[in-house]
């Protein structure tokens, strides 16, 4: 029988509406954040989730408790989804990265598989732990479960699932409450699907 894994990135928060890279900090969801992960609480309802994992951020967290209100389901945070750990550029906006670590910056943008600033997290790291969580649920009794977490951890999921480069991190689409769905074939084929 299939498994399914829905990724959902949290509601909006104040640094996603500014341009800044929130890193691991504890800002809590805005209010339009928290009313549209109502609206996808609504929608989710019929899906049978059994099982939230959630990044342990404050906004991850937030978003899972909403929309489980539509799903009952097992809730755990879980550490493998959450952020990735941006050190110096936590706090700092596009431009001011830019401004203050332009080497850095340029790999980043051209060529994400190759940046390793020190004191920010890879994303080959951030890949291997979400993987990680992901293969815990595979061999679990579970069938159909949510994955509330971050942007960098959906893109690399979704790509490592499509068999696709690290380097394209930059072409995956994760605004706000997307839902990417990941169906596990019993021969042991992934199918990635984005549905919001």
């Amino acid at each position: 029988m299939n498994k399914i894994v829905y990724l959902v990135r949290h509601g909006l928060i104040r640094s996603n509406e500014e341009d800044v890279y929130a890193g691991r900090n504890s800002e809590k969801l805005t209010e339009r954040g928290k009313n549209r992960a109502e609206q996808l609480g609504l929608e989710i309802e019929g899906w049978g989730i059994q099982l939230i994992q959630t990044s342990p951020l404050r906004r991850t967290v937030q978003t899972a408790e909403i929309l489980n209100k539509y799903c009952n389901a097992e809730l755990i945070k879980d550490p493998d989804l959450i952020e990735i750990d941006l050190g110096p550029w936590s706090g700092l906006s596009k431009d001011e990265v830019r401004r203050r670590y332009p080497d850095y910056y340029k790999t980043w943008i051209e060529h994400p598989e190759d940046f390793d600033q020190p004191g920010v997290e890879s994303l080959e790291s951030v890949k291997q732990r979400v993987v990680h969580c992901f293969e815990r649920f595979l061999a679990s009794e579970r069938r159909i479960a949510a994955f509330v977490t971050h942007s960098v951890a959906v893109k690399v999921a979704v790509l490592y699932y499509e068999k696709k480069a690290l380097n394209l991190y930059h072409k995956v689409d994760v605004p706000n409450l997307s839902v990417h769905r990941i169906t596990f074939e019993q021969q042991g084929n992934a199918r990635v699907m984005r549905l919001k």
